[in-house]
């Protein structure tokens, strides 16, 4: 009775007998084994045998009533598990009888397997309801906290940690595999839940929310990454493959046997193939790739606010602007700034909300689309006066390119199409008009190329810089 509903009794009981009697067994019986040649026995390890024999007896009997009650079995298996860890400190030599043996075997093993699962699901469920569920519990201390960690996967993680703490001290290999097996499918069922997340996130540009599960998944993945590489971790996958690899060789052993007569067997080299991969690869690829979803959706929702603000700066008349005698009276085109306001705003709440590995990632694609698009949409489409070229060259390197130069030293590294393309519409008519006679009529790639280098331009191709010389209607080429 009682002792069935506290087995912390017993398995207390039995490590305080093994603590009170160390030393008279160390100091008094070890010296008398000793004196009849019988030191290959130690007194200390047979009495805690004898003791850990009593408590595996007693556990067989109270079997049959902790497998009709699942929190009654579930809190048992904690207490063994603590039992287990404090005889493997106290010097218990693995190869003797131990609990953990009745645990890791039917009809024990299979309920043990269902609990932790069952458990781990509705902790999950609770994770991802909690309010704070995508909110960083760092984010006072900006320092401590780049990868703005968000509370559902920082629980999530420490789930699994702890689910590793209690299955590694299992002695059977094949069930520690079952663990293995149950937290690869934790983790799959886990992305899953932040796929159906994302989905639902999406109402705004940019979603406190979204971002979070932004940041849970590089969190998740970094962590993998890390576990990859533990020796217990690549013990267990090497065992898991070989194992397996073993079971599929006998399985078509004469398949095999044929093909080896052929000369043609590849097993041994599948073997290796297998071997070669890590525990977590596959997940992690699946991991990175909803990333990298969820990256380019934000991305493209981004662009799609930059592009709908940049129509003035897209229709201005850059083909008729005069000439500003001095330069330093130059500013910013009235028309940039919807388009600049987004583009900085944008930049500046990914920031404030994303991990700092996956916000650089966000504004390198930012630059880069954005590159593209005011190529194609602005440069491509429109045609330059001598003080439309000057006006459009002033607002990119004074006023576009710093909004990323806070995050990067050189931005105009990001934007090579629009760099060369101000350098070829500012030129003065007659290194413009050299120009386009070397494009147009020297034989050879490689001469024009050179010819376009000399200048500084590396991004466009001789074909593509005859275009942006032709959108210039202020030398007569």
């Amino acid at each position: 009775g009682v002792a069935c509903r506290k087995p912390e009794w017993y398995l207390t009981q039995i490590l305080t007998w093994i603590s009170d009697h160390s030393l008279f067994l160390e100091q008094t019986v070890e010296p008398i084994l000793q004196k009849e040649k019988l030191s290959r026995f130690s007194a200390r390890a047979q009495i805690m045998r004898g003791l850990v024999h009593l408590t595996i007896t007693r556990l067989k009997s109270d079997l049959p009533k902790l497998l009709d009650d699942d929190k009654l079995l579930s809190h048992t298996i904690d207490e063994i598990l603590l039992f287990s860890q404090e005889l493997q400190h106290q010097g218990y030599p693995p190869s003797y009888p131990n609990l953990m043996q009745i645990l890791s075997s039917e009809p024990c093993f299979m309920r043990w397997k269902s609990l932790e699962h069952q458990s781990a699901l509705e902790k999950m469920d609770k994770f991802l309801n909690l309010d704070t569920a995508w909110k960083s519990r760092y984010q006072e201390e900006s320092d401590i906290d780049d990868m703005h960690v968000p509370e559902s996967a920082e629980l999530f993680i420490t789930l699994l940690l702890t689910m590793t703490e209690r299955y590694c001290n299992v002695t059977d290999k094949d069930c520690q595999v079952f663990f293995l097996e149950l937290q690869l499918e934790l983790l799959d069922d886990f992305r899953l839940r932040l796929h159906q997340l994302s989905q639902c996130q999406m109402q705004e540009t940019i979603q406190e929310n979204y971002c979070g599960i932004m940041n849970a998944i590089h969190y998740i993945t970094s962590v993998l990454e890390e576990w990859n590489n533990l020796p217990f971790f690549l013990h267990l996958y090497s065992y898991k493959k070989r194992k397996s690899a073993c079971e599929s060789l006998l399985k078509d052993s004469e398949k095999h046997l044929s093909s080896i007569k052929k000369k043609e067997s590849r097993s041994s080299i599948n073997i290796e193939e297998l071997l070669e991969v890590s525990v977590f690869d596959e997940v992690i690829g699946f991991y990175q790739h909803m990333q990298n979803d969820l990256l380019q959706t934000m991305c493209d929702r981004v662009m799609l606010d930059i592009k709908a603000k940049s129509r003035p700066f897209r229709k201005e008349k850059w083909f008729c602007m005069p000439v500003l005698e001095d330069k330093k009276l130059m500013e910013i085109s009235l028309s940039a700034y919807p388009m600049l306001e987004v583009i900085n705003s944008s930049l500046h709440s990914l920031q404030e909300l994303l991990a700092k590995p996956l916000f650089t990632k966000m504004w390198q694609q930012i630059a880069v689309e954005l590159n593209i698009y005011i190529f194609e949409e602005v440069i491509l489409q429109n045609s330059f006066s001598e003080g439309g070229a000057a006006q459009f060259h002033f607002d990119m390197t004074r006023n576009l390119f710093p909004i990323f130069g806070i995050y990067t030293t050189k931005p105009e590294n990001h934007f090579k199409l629009i760099r060369d393309s101000c350098v070829l519409l500012n030129l003065s008519s007659a290194p413009a008009m050299l120009l386009r006679e070397t494009l147009k009529h020297q034989e050879g790639f490689d001469s024009k190329s050179s010819a376009l280098e000399e200048l500084g331009v590396y991004s466009l191709s001789p074909s593509q810089a005859l275009i942006i010389l032709s959108q210039r209607n202020h030398t007569s080429l």
